[in-house]
């Protein structure tokens, strides 16, 4: 079943959504949820992309995520595009950050997530981290893949406290 999520980060709504054996809806928090999947977990979003943390290699200060990916949809999709949505992004200080892009040296042994993905096709890919470059170890990785219309409220009790914002929709693995 499908969960969702809303939470504010920096100024930004963000709404994640997972797949789970089970389902209930959690209030707003004021931090990401902690329930998620972890390492192993295939995540599929609603547009019936799969998407599977394989594993992490840890090499000095970068971490390399190891992905898969199957599109199940009916029709080709945006995986990683490095900007916006179809991005993997970290929280620092209460924002999004995306993930840089492998150096190309990791690129002979790793290759890049894709930056599309066929319909019934599945593919590999790896994105980095690197501890030092960002001055914070993640525990968590995120799958931005797209964003809705919303409305932010400082008192969700009190209607003139709220305006226009923008929602994420993510993937969140905790490791």
């Amino acid at each position: 079943m499908l969960k969702t999520w809303k939470y504010s980060l920096g100024g930004v709504l963000l709404m994640v959504a997972l797949v789970f054996v089970f389902g209930q809806f959690i209030q707003a928090t004021p931090q990401p949820p902690t329930i998620v999947g972890s390492t192993s977990d295939t995540l599929t979003t609603p547009y019936g992309v799969e998407v599977t943390l394989v594993g992490i290699e840890r090499h000095s200060t970068q971490l390399l995520f190891h992905l898969h990916a199957y599109n199940g949809s009916q029709s080709a999709v945006q995986l990683a595009v490095n900007k916006g949505d179809y991005q993997f992004y970290y929280i620092k200080n209460g924002r999004f950050t995306p993930t840089p892009a492998l150096a190309g040296s990791d690129l002979a042994t790793h290759p890049a997530f894709p930056a599309g993905l066929s319909k019934g096709a599945s593919v590999d890919g790896w994105v980095m981290f690197d501890t030092a470059a960002a001055g914070t170890y993640p525990h968590q990785l995120i799958y931005r893949f797209g964003s809705v219309k919303d409305t932010a409220c400082a008192n969700l009790q009190d209607k003139s406290t709220c305006h226009p914002d923008l929602a994420f929709k993510a993937l969140v693995w905790n490791f």
